[in-house]
């Protein structure tokens, strides 16, 4: 059984809702559109959405592994060093915009770089993360802050949209009022998909081999042998030959001493053999590489980046760490940038307005910087075989043409040689450096043609 809204006649009511939102704001306009109807159970109705995984969980599995705390470090990291910039049109958003204003200033306690690690963060653990937006009295948001995830609940209405959130059961929020982006989940659209649900396999192996070799280390830290008596012995006897060889060769549970590597002595016909496996035959390598390279793979961050021994194999195929990092930051981190920051914009939308859009300004990346000029050094060279024209090699390079002119470098040595034998200087550009040399006098003038 569910519950759905009232049929309605959709062309009818967009047709109105056009011709309404003339007189009306972005932000009323969106509350009173035709919404998308969800067919859902009843008893969901007015309830919290279920999650697949507990997201305390999720948090507590975040703190209690090095391999996932050092993707999500190095992916959060990574993300922050480009800035978000508001762009109204074509051009940035001027001073004083109010879009501008918000995403400069987060809020009075976060700077950017670390309001965006914390977003890049909770999407690394949870699959999610929320900004609630605090607005003026003209109700323009002002400030954004982040939600805690793991105690926040998403109550669904009668039309299987979400009618509110819920954080720790106090406060409460609308719909309109959070930022909701979420890795998509395809068994339950209203909670992301948490990268920690997809790895339980994988963390749970990568755990009970960390187990068994802390279990391998502590109980073989006495000798490993089977102790054969002469004759009989009673079980007094043999608890007080175990205590004894314990006490002797374990180690100290709490200081931490061992008695590895002490002589044992024996006497009256008893014989001591190695018994069990030493360190030397245990390879838990192949066990710790696939859970290793299957952490990386979901996080899409280079074992070699996080410093994991898989990275080291890897590097086989990447050359170095610098080349992995460029690569990864081309063909991954640009795309997430581009999604991360229309995910932001389409949470603030109905309150800016139309003609605004927000982008991470990656100018600054220093992979990217590397592979412009990996760019620039091989259009240069195009430009030097007269393979590509003069405005080809500046529009490769991010640079304006300078009249549109299929000029390759043969013709402009023709013209400079033309030129030089009529005696003309050749033309450059106006701002180019030898211009300024030129301008520049060849001696400083005397006291008196200083005078004159």
């Amino acid at each position: 059984m569910g519950l759905t809204t009232p049929a309605i006649r959709w062309d009818s009511a967009v047709e109105a809702f056009r011709e309404d939102a003339r007189t009306r704001t972005a932000l009323q306009v969106m509350n009173e559109a035709p919404s998308v109807v969800r067919f859902i159970k009843t008893w969901e109705v007015g309830r919290a959405v279920p999650s697949d995984a507990d997201a305390s969980a999720m948090a507590v599995a975040y703190k209690r592994s090095s391999l996932v705390n050092a993707c999500v470090a190095e992916l959060s990291e990574q993300v922050a060093q480009a800035p978000l910039v508001a762009f109204r049109g074509d051009k940035p958003a001027p001073s004083g915009d109010l879009l501008r204003e918000l995403v400069e200033h987060p809020n009075s306690e976060t700077t950017p770089k670390s309001q965006t690690e914390r977003i890049v963060a909770d999407l690394g653990i949870f699959g999610r993360f929320l900004l609630v937006k605090l607005r003026s009295r003209a109700g323009i948001p002002r400030e954004l802050w982040p939600l805690p995830v793991h105690q926040t609940e998403t109550i669904l209405g009668k039309d299987g949209n979400v009618e509110r959130y819920e954080v720790a059961g106090m406060r409460k929020f609308k719909p309109e009022d959070v930022i909701d982006c979420k890795i998509y989940n395809p068994t339950n659209p209203h909670i992301g998909l948490s990268p920690l649900y997809v790895l339980s396999a994988e963390g749970s192996l990568d755990k009970n081999a960390l187990t068994f070799l802390d279990s391998f280390f502590h109980n073989l830290g006495i000798p490993s042998m089977v102790v054969t008596a002469a004759g009989e012995i009673t079980n007094e006897q043999r608890n007080l030959i175990e205590a004894e060889i314990e006490k002797r060769y374990g180690r100290d549970a709490i200081m931490g001493v061992t008695g590895s590597g002490k002589p044992l002595i024996l006497s009256h016909g008893a014989k001591a053999e190695a018994f069990g496996i030493n360190p030397g035959q245990l390879d838990m390598a192949p066990i710790f590489d696939v859970a290793e390279s299957r952490v990386c793979a979901v996080y899409g961050v280079p074992a070699i980046l996080v410093g994991v021994r898989v990275g080291l194999v890897q590097a086989q195929a990447y050359g170095t760490a610098r080349e992995a990092r460029r690569y990864w930051v081309s063909s991954k981190l640009v795309p997430f940038w581009g999604w991360l920051a229309d995910e932001i914009m389409l949470g603030l939308a109905a309150d800016f307005g139309k003609g605004y859009r927000l982008q991470y300004d990656t100018s600054n990346v220093l992979a990217l910087q590397e592979a412009k000029l990996e760019i620039a050094r091989v259009v240069t060279a195009g430009f030097y075989a007269y393979a590509v024209t003069r405005d080809e090699a500046r529009a490769a390079m991010g640079f304006p043409p300078i009249d549109n002119e299929p000029v390759f470098r043969h013709q402009l040595l023709a013209s400079q040689a033309q030129a030089s034998v009529q005696g003309e200087e050749p033309i450059e550009p106006p701002g180019s450096a030898s211009n300024k040399l030129r301008r520049l006098p060849r001696r400083l003038p005397t006291e008196s043609e200083g005078a004159a």
